[in-house]
């Protein structure tokens, strides 16, 4: 006869190390989790072909797209109408803010339209 002894649970005294440990270790909010998760806070300034500029602040975690949103709503434009360069390169939409090289706080970043947008309709909260 072979006797197995099944595990009973019963352990020596110390301090639990199961899942809900790590649970509380971890962001308790929403809120904080959002704000480790988005990353370090930068302005980015966008020239206009009309020669003006735009600045926005915006999370190193947050995506390429948000920052063409920023743009697109302050000119009053649909998405499809921008494209953001940075250092003469295409900003894929995609990509994170952190993901572009050499990107950090007060960046230019030149924006080009696709067709044609009157960028002098910005809002006038920017003057």
């Amino acid at each position: 006869y072979f006797f197995f002894q099944a595990e009973d649970g019963i352990r020596d005294a110390q301090e639990s190390r199961g899942l809900g440990d790590v649970y509380k270790r971890q962001i308790q909010t929403f809120e904080q989790e959002d704000e480790a998760i988005a990353g370090e806070a930068v302005q980015l300034n966008f020239e206009l072909p009309n020669g003006r500029s735009l600045a926005g602040k915006f999370r190193m975690g947050q995506d390429v797209e948000w920052a063409k949103n920023f743009v697109a709503q302050q000119v009053q434009c649909s998405l499809a109408d921008l494209i953001l360069n940075f250092e003469g390169k295409r900003m894929p939409e995609f990509l994170s803010l952190s993901d572009i090289p050499n990107l950090q706080n007060g960046s230019t970043i030149q924006v080009e339209a696709v067709k044609n947008v009157d960028f002098d309709s910005e809002r006038k909260e920017n003057e």
